[in-house]
């Protein structure tokens, strides 16, 4: 029987949230990769943007948690209280619903999720689900739908709350969309034979977080979004904290996030784990 407990939670996890991705094309491409807004040839499209630089000024957010430990992670999950992790999962044009998916938790020991820690729970109709676990799971969610990209979704900290339920949607595209994404980045078509790593910074009041910096080892293609678009030359994140990586090896990968004025971290580096075909999505802030 579902928890009613959770909905206050969920409630307020509606309310309106700072999205800095549209304007008049909302479908151009966003974290946890986005539609094209129309068909591109491969090699051909060329992006003439100024890339924008990010002062100490322009970075503000709220940064007074960054001094905070991280929670413990739990390995003895029989005795550990239980928690769990809400989230919505969407499409990205319109945030419409998608049907048949479906999430389950696994550990970082098992970067194939043969053994996982959740059966695969269903979303509801408006696409919420709620996954099972326990007070310091420090693994991640493998998302699936029918024709959809599948995702891996990895926090920067161990769970602590009783609930956790995440600000911003999972968004699942599908395989067209990624081999636009990377016609119009990369020129080629490098998906689904390697791996794509989306990365959100929020702050510690859970807004958009501008001026972060990821870097990833072993490295990758980087970019960030500039005025709803992926631009490789971008420094930092802009105001809606959207970076990330194409064209990555499979394998394991380590992401790290700091303040670009500082060079403060967020979260210590996280690693990750890069399959073919697949997006590692990864939000730093707890």
């Amino acid at each position: 029987m579902r928890d009613t407990r959770l909905e206050p939670a969920r409630q307020r996890a509606r309310r309106p949230v700072r999205h800095v991705v549209p304007r008049p094309c909302r479908a151009c491409l966003a974290l946890l990769v986005l539609p094209a807004c129309t068909e591109f040839e491969q090699g051909s499209d060329t992006i003439d943007i100024e890339t924008e630089t990010v002062t100490a000024a322009a970075l503000g957010g709220s940064w007074g948690c960054l001094d905070d430990a991280p929670g413990p992670s739990v390995s003895d999950a029989a005795n550990a209280p239980r928690a769990v992790r809400s989230l919505r999962v969407t499409g990205f044009v319109g945030e419409n619903e998608v049907s048949g998916v479906r999430a389950r938790a696994c550990t970082l020991r098992d970067p194939d999720c043969l053994s996982p820690v959740t059966p695969w729970m269903e979303t509801t109709v408006d696409g919420w689900v709620d996954v099972p676990l326990y007070a310091g799971f420090d693994g991640y969610l493998e998302i699936t739908g029918p024709g959809a990209v599948p995702v891996m979704v990895f926090y920067s900290a161990p769970l602590a709350m009783d609930t956790a339920v995440d600000p911003e949607a999972v968004f699942v595209v599908d395989t067209d969309t990624a081999l636009s994404f990377d016609r119009l980045f990369l020129g080629r078509e490098a998906f689904p034979s390697t791996g794509v790593i989306n990365v959100r910074a929020m702050d510690c009041a859970n807004a958009p977080a501008q001026g972060v910096q990821f870097r990833l080892e072993p490295s990758a293609v980087g970019w960030y979004y500039v005025a709803d678009i992926p631009v490789a030359t971008a420094k930092a994140t802009t105001e809606s904290g959207i970076g990330g990586f194409s064209d990555v090896r499979p394998g394991t990968a380590v992401v790290t996030a700091e303040l670009a004025e500082s060079g403060r971290a967020l979260a210590p580096p996280r690693s990750v784990f890069v399959r073919a075909g697949w997006f590692t999505n990864i939000r730093f802030r707890r």
